[in-house]
C-alpha cells in the first residue's frame, strides 16, 4: 500500500500493477515502474561502476585515439539524447508553469539521464585522449539502455502518439530509443589504434589488442585466422606476434616484481 501511494504522489499513477502485467492479454509494465525502475536501472549501473573505470583510465599508458567515424558518432549521438532530455525537463517545467498535472518523475527521470548521458559523453571524450579502443563498461551501459527501455518503447508503439499530455514525451522518445540502440551498434566495432603506445609495435601484431569488448567477448577477432585455417593448414608465418601483456618480457617483469616483495615478507 505504501508503495502504491508513494507511485500516485511521484509519478501520477502506482509503480506496480500486477493485473496489467501479468493478467492482461497484452502485458505492460505500468508507466511509473517503466520510467522510474528501468529507466534508473542503466543510470545506476554507469555511476556504480564509474570509480572502477576512472582506475583504469588513470593507469592507461596508452595516448591519443585519432578522430574516427566511431568516436566522433558516438559523440554525435550522445549530444542528441542530452538534447532530447533537455526537451523532456523543460516541457515538464513549462507544464508546471501553465498549471497542468506534472509529477516529479516528469522532472527527476530527464535531469537522471540528463546527468548520466554526459557523464557516458566525458568519458568517451577522455577515453580517447587515453588511447583506449573500447570500453566493455560502456558497452554493458548501452546493452543495459537498450534492453532497459523497450518496455516504454513497446508501449508508446501500442498507445500511439496522442497519449493525454505526452504528446512531447512520445515524440522524444520515439527519437531517443532508436538512437540508444544506434548507440550499441557504435560500441560493438572497436576504434582506430592509439598514436601513442607504450610498448614497441611488432610488424604482425594481434589484432586482440584493437578488439572491440564484444570481439573480444565472442572471439570474433579471430575469424580470419580461423578461416585461413580451415581452407588451408597454417603455417608460423600465418600467426600473429603475441600481444605485449602476454609477452615473456612484460610477465618475467610483473613475476619478479611481485616475488621480489612476498620473499621481502618471507625474510623478515
Amino acid at each position: 500500500m505504501a508503495a502504491d501511494v508513494e507511485g500516485w504522489s511521484f509519478c501520477g499513477s502506482r509503480l506496480w500493477d500486477a493485473n496489467l502485467t501479468w493478467y492482461a492479454d497484452t502485458p505492460q509494465f505500468p508507466r511509473c515502474f517503466e520510467r522510474t525502475v528501468l529507466a534508473w536501472v542503466p543510470c545506476v549501473f554507469l555511476w556504480v561502476l564509474a570509480p572502477v573505470e576512472t582506475h583504469f583510465i588513470i593507469r592507461s599508458h596508452d595516448r591519443d585515439v585519432p578522430w574516427s567515424w566511431v568516436n566522433v558518432s558516438k559523440l554525435a549521438g550522445s549530444l542528441v539524447l542530452l538534447m532530447l532530455q533537455l526537451i523532456d525537463f523543460f516541457h515538464a517545467l513549462y507544464q508546471w508553469m501553465v498549471g497542468e498535472p506534472v509529477y516529479g518523475v516528469h522532472f527527476v527521470t530527464p535531469a537522471f539521464l540528463f546527468v548520466s548521458l554526459f557523464l557516458q559523453f566525458s568519458l568517451v571524450i577522455v577515453e580517447r585522449k587515453r588511447g583506449f579502443q573500447s570500453s566493455g563498461y560502456l558497452f554493458l551501459f548501452w546493452v543495459l539502455a537498450v534492453a532497459c527501455f523497450l518496455p516504454e518503447f513497446l508501449s508508446h508503439i501500442y498507445a500511439g502518439p496522442h497519449q493525454e499530455g505526452e504528446g512531447v514525451s512520445f515524440g522524444t522518445f520515439m527519437v531517443f530509443y532508436p538512437l540508444t540502440v544506434l548507440m550499441l551498434v557504435f560500441n560493438c566495432f572497436g576504434d582506430a589504434p592509439p598514436r601513442y603506445v607504450h610498448y614497441p609495435q611488432s610488424q604482425k601484431s594481434c589484432p586482440e589488442t584493437g578488439a572491440s569488448f564484444l570481439s573480444k567477448l565472442t572471439f570474433s577477432w579471430m575469424d580470419s585466422l580461423i578461416w585461413k585455417g580451415y581452407k588451408q593448414p597454417l603455417e608460423n608465418s600465418d600467426l600473429w606476434d603475441l600481444s605485449y601483456e602476454n609477452s615473456s618480457s612484460t610477465i618475467v617483469a610483473n613475476w619478479n616484481k611481485n616475488w621480489k616483495k612476498v620473499s621481502a615478507k618471507s625474510y623478515r
